[in-house]
């Protein structure tokens, strides 16, 4: 047992593991990380949601969130650029395929970096989806040894 400890002590030292991660991976991060704070912060999309479902599996896509409150259906869908047009028709698609599904009313968000200039204009002009931009902020504290 000694000798397989010490071999494997040597081969870590020799060749430190690297985590290179490709663009799609790093991206994905990013995804996932959005998704997590909306999850945690729906009160962010301004109502009193309660998470459905995350990551759900339909025969029109995947819906990244589903939320629903007393009456109706939230469903989410995140963009880590600006959006267009497909944005749109992505998260109607999604919209409609919940309302056959439940029989109940259903809205849209979509969590993005911004909108397009092409596309502003008939952006504003949306009645059942809503756009939610995020930004990052960088927070600078004094380290306190307490982890």
């Amino acid at each position: 047992m000694e000798i397989l400890l010490e071999a494997i002590r040597l081969s870590e030292e020799e060749s430190p593991a690297e985590a290179i991660l490709s663009t799609d991976e790093v991206t994905e991060v990013i995804e996932k990380d959005i998704e997590n704070f909306i999850q945690k912060n729906p009160n962010l999309l301004g109502r009193s949601l309660k998470l459905v479902e995350r990551q759900l599996d339909t025969n029109v896509g995947r819906i990244d969130l589903l939320f629903e409150d007393e009456t109706s259906y939230l469903v989410v869908e995140i963009k880590l650029h600006r959006i267009g047009r497909d944005a749109i028709n992505q998260l109607r698609r999604y919209k409609d395929w919940v309302k056959k599904e439940t029989q109940r009313e259903v809205s849209g968000a979509i969590v993005c970096e911004g909108v397009m200039p092409a596309f502003q204009e008939d952006f504003k002009k949306l009645k059942d989806i809503k756009i939610y931009c995020y930004g990052w902020q960088l927070k600078v504290y004094e380290w306190s040894g307490a982890e």
